[in-house]
């Protein structure tokens, strides 16, 4: 027989302490990294995004008093960002930082069994979010592929624990269908990942739980999709409710097909560029990535299989998109590359331990490798950091010489920003 002892006060004084640092930390960097991007200028998207957000705020309705072919999530969140913080660069930017918190909370609850060293969650969000902002400009934050990993991580998350687990299935496949609308709502090219995700999660209970069909539909498909339907229901009646269902289906289901036969074809020297900037940005961590993946296979373990699908279909979804192939569409990629380099690093630490490492020797190395896989990061992050302070961005006086000094194309979307924002510069409406 066993007996239960239970842990002496110290033990778990020290575990809510190690709870403490293992959220607080990364929290604190993240902050800090996101304050240098704040007075950041808006770039054509962006300027897009907002200008519909005022339109909005105004009381018009997307699709009839502004038109863009983008999906309405983008268009309300940076409405809630103008709520909250104010309709210009550093209120959006704040709010994205706001929500990027979110996206290395659900990083760190997602890792919470992940990693056989509690530290490693600690460099998790560090490793996703930190090269992010270490090599965005002004084109590429608050776009719509860096906000969709919060939703798309607590989707996956919960795909997880419903896999997993035997208790509150279907409210955990709920839960993973509510953010999966969040996403849709978003970029509906992007629907394709929330279904891999719970195809995998079919998958690793069938083979490790052995469900049957009835217990898949009624536990897992059907809650799924229930929760999946409530904020896209939630938009259609709001559409419905302004008449503009027909602009909404048009916009979103019609005229993606009609630009793919009229408009040319993105240049492939585009592509191999945007592929280029994903190198640049996270090239420290593809071998440790590459180290999980070939061990995760072997070991069957389900947030492997889960981040490949997501690496896979994120691909294809990239690749579909074929009149664009921006570098921001691989922000997409952000959680699954971060993710799985961390956990290549804690499988390269534990492989060192069995081998006959010392503790010593194992601590010595995982401070170099630290070292050489955040070091670009910190060296392009302070040099942008460095011209945002020493030009005293925050002050407004100076905002417009520090975002022209940042963006190379500041003074042509200035003059563009000056004709759109200017009602008497042509008759009508726009």
């Amino acid at each position: 027989m066993r007996i239960e002892t239970m842990p002496t006060p110290g033990i778990v004084a020290g575990r809510v302490r190690n709870g403490v640092i293992i959220w607080l930390l990364p929290m604190v960097a993240i902050a800090v990294l996101g304050a240098a991007r704040l007075a950041y200028p808006f770039h054509g998207d962006q300027a897009l995004f907002m200008l519909g957000a005022r339109t909005l705020a105004g009381g018009g309705t997307l699709y009839v008093d502004f038109w863009d072919c983008k999906q309405p999530g983008i268009y309300l969140l940076y409405l809630l960002a103008g709520r909250f913080f104010g309709f210009d660069e550093i209120g959006v930017h704040l709010f994205e930082l706001v929500w990027n918190l979110g996206w290395a909370a659900a990083v760190i609850s997602t890792t919470r069994s992940w990693f056989t060293r509690d530290w490693l969650r600690m460099v998790a969000p560090l490793a996703v979010i930190a090269p992010y902002y270490a090599a965005a400009g002004s084109w590429h934050l608050t776009q719509i592929e860096g906000l969709a990993n919060l939703p798309l991580v607590a989707c996956l998350a919960f795909a997880v624990t419903a896999a997993q687990g035997r208790n509150r299935v279907a409210l955990m496949m709920a839960a993973s269908g509510l953010c999966a609308g969040v996403v849709v709502s978003l970029k509906l090219i992007l629907a394709p990942l929330p279904a891999a995700f719970w195809l995998v999660a079919l998958a690793w209970a069938y083979r490790e739980r052995r469900i049957g069909i009835v217990e898949a539909s009624v536990r897992f498909i059907l809650p799924a999709a229930i929760g999946m339907l409530v904020p896209l229901v939630v938009l259609l009646l709001w559409f419905a409710a302004r008449g503009a269902l027909e602009a909404l289906f048009w916009t979103n289901l019609v005229y993606p097909g009609e630009a793919l036969r009229t408009a040319p074809m993105q240049s492939p020297k585009i592509l191999l560029s945007s592929l280029w900037w994903l190198l640049q940005m996270f090239a420290p961590w593809f071998v440790p990535a590459l180290v999980a993946l070939v061990a995760g296979w072997w070991s069957r373990d389900l947030l492997c299989w889960m981040l490949t699908a997501w690496l896979a279909i994120g691909g294809v979804a990239v690749l579909i998109q074929a009149l664009s192939w921006w570098p921001y569409h691989f922000l997409l990629f952000c959680t699954p590359i971060g993710l799985l380099g961390t956990k290549g690093l804690d499988v390269a630490i534990a492989r060192l331990r069995a081998n006959g490492g010392t503790r010593r020797a194992a601590r010595l190395a995982t401070a170099v490798a630290l070292g050489i896989l955040f070091a670009p990061t910190l060296v392009t992050w302070a040099g942008k950091a460095n011209a945002a302070l020493a030009m005293d961005a925050f002050a407004s006086e100076h905002r417009v010489a520090f975002q022209r000094a940042v963006d190379p194309d500041f003074d042509s979307a200035w003059r563009e920003a000056r004709i759109i924002g200017d009602v008497n510069a042509h008759p009508g409406t726009i």
